[in-house]
């Protein structure tokens, strides 16, 4: 294995990887972080950079990024897993869940008259008409294949407070002042105040439709 990083030119700030800051002055700093490559690889790799900004003050570790050349079919691979789901919670809606249990019976009529003579072949068969069924009624979504940005707590109002906050933090970066640094940390007050308040918003929506599922499954 080889140690890339010290094998590129790069300014002392992009060197190091790992700082303390105290008072809003960076006070120790450190190369904690390595991209290692193997010997056979070694000529693939053409840049290692330590990016100060990426992670928006959420940590004191800087990324270090390592640039390879790789081969042409690499490319053509297909990222992440993309999958159907049926919209279940479409179910809680009075006139979807009455369409959904009508084809249901419907179905059940049908196959109840068929002589299959197998538990596996009876089980396959309700099974196909279940998520068929259900599939039509409701509907299907796509979920997968990319990163998720957020949950349900996630909204603009918090996107703006996180843009913010990473402003914050390049500028304290840039200037390294105590003032900037007072401003960065006023700007994380901030997004942890927002997302709280999100959060206990989003599970109040969760609570409710929960209890609304209950109160029409008691119907």
């Amino acid at each position: 294995m080889v140690i890339s990083a010290s094998f590129f030119k790069k300014k002392d700030k992009n060197k190091y990887t790992w700082v303390r800051v105290a008072n809003g002055r960076v006070v120790e700093r450190a190369l904690m972080d390595y991209v290692l490559i193997t010997k056979r690889m070694f000529g693939r790799l053409k840049d290692v950079h330590v990016f100060r900004g990426m992670a928006n003050g959420m940590s004191d570790h800087f990324l270090v990024e390592g640039k390879l050349v790789v081969a042409k079919e690499w490319g053509n691979r297909v990222g992440g897993c993309k999958r159907e789901l049926v919209r279940v919670e479409e179910l809680i809606k009075p006139g979807v869940k009455c369409k959904y249990q009508e084809r249901l019976k419907m179905a059940y009529d049908e196959v109840r008259v068929r002589e299959t003579g197998n538990l596996e072949e009876e089980w396959k068969l309700a099974k196909e008409n279940f998520v068929g069924i259900a599939s039509d009624v409701c509907g299907k979504k796509v979920v997968g294949g990319s990163m998720r940005k957020g949950s349900e707590w996630w909204n603009e109002g918090v996107k703006v407070k996180v843009e913010e906050k990473k402003r914050a933090f390049e500028e304290w970066l840039q200037s390294n002042s105590i003032e900037k640094y007072e401003k960065y940390r006023e700007k994380k007050v901030e997004v942890k105040r927002k997302v709280r308040e999100a959060k206990r918003a989003a599970d109040l929506r969760w609570g409710q439709g929960l209890g609304q599922s209950y109160e029409e499954n008691k119907k």
